[in-house]
């Protein structure tokens, strides 16, 4: 989710900071990530204690969704610290603290940063800073399809696509500059926020987001046309972005009558296509058959029809982590699925004369 404009270039340092450095340190043997950096890192560590990096695994939609399929490419990203080829245990430091500190500023027992020299003397970290350090993470294929795990998604597309959305925008922002934009704390440090925005941040949505709806009256029947668009300088990426089930959902009806809803959903579709598979031998594989979802320079726009008069309609954006059926099948509640980005009220207009 894109948060702020900005002046970068796109893949290349945002910032002209020194390359980040290391100071040795036992990774394995660290009590508590969060808590070990804290002592000269509150201000960081408090913002990442609130972040969706640090409920990577323990939050409930991810956990809904891992019940029905416990994918081990999803425990990697959600658990990186769990050892073994087990989920981490109940209560475990690698459950309790998903994507801790250690996990991006950690390399080959040595502790990186956006900054050099001092205390954290050594190696430098290439390529910090640019949008293609969240590459791993956030752009991936469907599984594999091997002897032991047959696939039903066609493994040669994308299941998260994040990043390929990004490079389509052309934009010149990094993910860093919109996720975590720089900020100076109470003591006058300078750093970037580890908040880690996005779908959390509903201002930001309702920032990076325009909803046009108009009414009017015709032949009797009330016709409303909606758009709905991304600001390439707030959203450097598809609406919503990131899990396959995410939706975004507009929602129209009339003032006075409530039960007569329309909506328009704006998601990635997926159906039975059938493909070779790594054999040569054809298969039916699900994969992605459309994609509504607007994304910079590219608005999604759909025309409802009412069949009678009324005088005024209401409209609600809400961005969905997963449709409200599926939502019902795996136990998630609406309070957790759904976010409102933005509603209105606007007046049907008549035709003059």
């Amino acid at each position: 989710m894109g948060l702020i404009g900005c002046a970068g270039r796109s893949g290349a340092r945002s910032d002209d900071r020194p390359a980040p450095r290391a100071v040795s340190v036992d990774l394995v043997a660290e009590p508590d990530d969060d808590e070990a950096c804290r002592p000269c890192h509150a201000a960081i560590v408090d913002q990442w204690a609130v972040s969706q990096h640090a409920t990577a695994w323990s939050d409930p939609v991810f956990q809904a969704g891992y019940a029905v399929d416990r994918e081990p490419e999803c425990r990697a990203c959600h658990a990186p610290l769990a050892k073994g080829d087990r989920d981490p245990a109940p209560g475990s430091i690698a459950a309790k603290v998903g994507i801790a500190c250690r996990v991006c500023h950690a390399t080959a027992g040595v502790i990186v940063g956006p900054a050099g020299g001092g205390v954290h003397g050594g190696p430098a970290q290439p390529g910090w800073g640019t949008s293609e350090v969240c590459r791993s993470c956030h752009q991936f294929n469907f599984a594999p399809d091997t002897p032991s795990r047959r696939a039903v998604f066609d493994p040669g597309e994308w299941m998260q696509r994040t990043y390929a959305e990004w490079e389509a925008s052309g934009s010149a922002c990094t993910c860093q500059d919109c996720h975590m934009p720089w900020e100076t704390d109470a003591l006058g440090q300078r750093h970037r926020s580890h908040r880690m925005l996005g779908i959390a941040d509903v201002d930001a949505m309702a920032r990076a987001v325009a909803v046009m709806v108009q009414a009017e009256l015709r032949d009797g029947s009330v016709v409303v046309t909606t758009e709905i668009a991304v600001d390439g300088q707030q959203l450097a990426h598809a609406f919503p972005t990131g899990d396959m089930f995410r939706t975004a959902r507009l929602e129209v009806w009339p003032v006075d009558e409530p039960g007569e809803v329309q909506a328009v959903l704006m998601r990635r579709e997926f159906g039975r296509v059938a493909r070779p598979d790594a054999d040569g031998r054809t298969r039916l594989w699900m994969a992605e058959v459309g994609d509504s979802r607007p994304r910079p320079g590219h608005p999604t726009r759909r025309t409802l029809r009412w069949g009678h008069a009324f005088s005024e309609v209401k409209w609600r954006l809400t961005h969905l982590r997963m449709d409200t059926a599926r939502a019902s099948r795996q136990g998630v509640d609406d309070s957790t699925n759904a976010r409102v980005v933005a509603q209105g009220q606007v007046t049907v207009s008549t035709p003059r004369g």
